[in-house]
C-alpha cells in the first residue's frame, strides 16, 4: 500500500492548553524554534486518506489524529471529513503553553526536549512512553500495558506514575516528590538527584529498585523484592514493607543508621555492618546519625551490606562481644540468620461461660459477614499474641496484605479475645 505524508501548522495565539490524541499511530513531540508561535505537524499515512480533527475551545486547542471518520473542524469551521490510518505524527510545539496532554491507543509516545509551565501529562492504553528532557511543575504518566522510560527530566513539584502491567525505568530525575502505583510492573530509579525529597512506590508483584537512595522513601510490595543502593552519607528515612518479597540494602559507604525490623517468618543478615542491639529487633549501626529504617516483612528476608570496616571491627571487637553477651538473646544473630519461629500451639477451644452460655465463635462475634483469616493472617496474629511484634506492626502487615480497616479490626479482636 502506498504511503502518503501531509504537513500543517496552526497559530497558538491565546492558547494555554494543548491536547493531542491518536489511535494506532506514534507521536513524536519536540519543541519549536523560539521565534515560532505556531504548532506544526507532519503526518504519515497508509494510503492517501487523512483524518485530523482540530477544535479550539476558549484557550484550549485539541488535535485528534484518529483513524476514523471525523469532521475537520478548525475554530468551528467545518472543512470536510475523511478517514485514514496514521502511521506517525511528528509535532513541534512552542514552549509557551501551560499544559500539554498526550493520549494514544496502541501507539508510542516519543517526547524529547520540551517544557510546559504547569503540567505535562502522558496517557497510553497499549504502547510505550519514552520521555527525555521534560520540564514542568508537574508531570504525570498513565500507562495501562506499556513500559515507561524517563530520562533527564525535572518536575519542580512532583512526578506521578500509574501502570497496570508496564515497567517504569527512570534515570537522572529531579523532583521534590515521586509517586508510583503499579499492579505488576517494576520500578527502577537510577542516578537519583539530591532534589528528590520523597518517594512513595507501591506494587503488587513488581520489584522496586532505587540506586543512590536518599531522603524519605516509602516502598511497599506484596510479592516483589525491594533493592536499595546507598552511595553517600545523606539523611535517610525509609519505610520498607513486603509480604513475601526480600529486601536488600547495599551501602557503598559506612552504614550508620538506626533500624527497626519486624517479621513473621523472615530472616535477617548483615555483611560489613555491625549493629548494637538495643532491644528485640531494634538496631543501631555505627553512630546511627545517617537516618532511620523501618522494615516490615511477613515471610521476606532482609539483607544489609555495608562498606568493609576492618579497622573499626578490630578496634571495637571487645565492646561488640560484650554487647552480644548482654543482648536479649544468646544466639549470634549478627552473622547467622534467625532461626525459624517454633510453631505455636493451636488455640484452646472456646469455653462455656459461668452463666452456662456457650461463647460465640469469632465469626459470630464480629458480625454476619466474616472474612476467614488465611495462613498469613493467623501467623501475624499469633506473633502479635506472643509479643514478638506490636499491635501497630501487626496492623501494618495486615494492610500490606490488602485488608481494609474493618477487616483488620476484626482480626485484631481475635488476638485480643485470645489474650483474655
Amino acid at each position: 500500500m502506498e504511503k502518503m505524508s501531509s504537513t500543517a501548522k496552526l497559530s497558538i495565539e491565546g492558547i494555554e492548553e494543548i491536547i493531542l490524541s491518536s489511535i494506532n499511530g506514534n507521536m513524536y513531540i519536540t519543541k519549536a524554534p523560539e521565534t515560532e508561535n505556531e504548532i506544526s505537524w507532519e503526518t504519515k499515512w497508509k494510503g492517501t486518506a487523512k483524518d485530523i480533527e482540530v477544535i479550539k475551545e476558549s484557550n484550549r486547542l485539541i488535535i485528534r489524529f484518529d483513524d476514523k471518520e471525523n469532521f475537520i473542524n478548525v475554530f468551528g469551521v467545518v472543512l470536510g471529513k475523511s478517514s485514514g490510518d496514521m502511521i506517525s505524527a511528528s509535532i513541534r510545539i512552542p514552549e509557551k503553553i501551560k499544559i500539554l496532554s498526550m493520549n494514544t491507543v496502541s501507539g508510542r509516545i516519543d517526547f524529547n526536549d520540551f517544557s510546559a509551565k504547569e503540567k505535562i501529562k502522558f496517557s497510553n492504553i497499549s504502547g510505550e512512553i519514552l520521555c527525555e528532557k521534560a520540564y514542568s511543575e508537574k508531570i504525570v504518566f498513565d500507562n495501562k500495558s506499556g513500559d515507561i522510560k524517563i530520562i533527564d527530566t525535572e518536575a519542580k513539584e512532583n512526578i506521578r506514575i500509574n501502570t497496570i502491567s508496564g515497567d517504569a525505568n527512570l534515570e537522572k530525575i529531579a523532583a521534590k516528590e515521586i509517586k508510583m502505583g503499579s499492579k505488576s510492573g517494576d520500578f527502577v530509579l537510577r542516578e537519583a538527584t539530591n532534589k528528590i525529597e520523597y518517594q512513595k512506590i507501591s506494587t503488587i508483584s513488581g520489584d522496586i529498585v532505587i540506586y543512590n537512595s536518599a531522603g524519605k522513601i516509602e516502598a511497599t510490595t506484596i510479592s516483589g523484592d525491594i533493592r536499595l543502593t546507598h552511595k553517600e552519607n545523606k539523611n535517610i528515612e525509609w519505610t520498607l514493607n513486603t509480604v513475601s518479597g526480600d529486601i536488600d540494602v547495599n551501602s557503598e559507604v559506612v552504614f550508620n543508621a538506626e533500624m527497626k525490623f519486624s517479621t513473621v517468618s523472615g530472616d535477617y543478615s548483615f555483611k560489613n555492618a555491625y549493629p548494637q542491639i538495643i532491644k528485640k529487633n531494634h538496631f543501631i549501626f555505627g553512630s546511627g546519625d545517617m537516618g532511620y529504617l523501618s522494615v516490615h516483612t511477613v515471610s521476606g528476608d532482609l539483607k544489609i551490606s555495608g562498606k568493609e570496616q576492618v579497622k573499626y571491627q578490630e578496634k571495637k571487637q571487645s565492646t561488640f562481644e560484650e554487647r552480644k553477651r548482654d543482648a536479649f538473646t544468646v544466639e549470634d544473630r549478627i552473622s547467622e540468620p534467625l532461626e525459624p519461629l517454633e510453631p505455636l500451639e493451636p488455640l484452646e477451644p472456646l469455653e462455656v461461660s459461668e452463666k452456662g452460655e456457650t461463647k460465640a465463635s469469632f465469626g459470630e462475634r464480629i458480625g454476619e459477614k466474616f472474612i476467614a483469616p488465611d495462613e498469613n493472617v493467623l501467623r501475624i496474629i499469633d506473633t502479635c499474641r506472643n509479643n514478638i511484634i506490636t499491635k501497630n506492626e501487626a496492623k501494618e502487615m495486615l494492610k500490606i496484605l490488602q485488608y481494609n480497616e474493618k477487616e483488620i479490626e476484626s482480626f485484631m479482636k481475635l488476638a485480643e479475645n485470645d489474650e483474655n
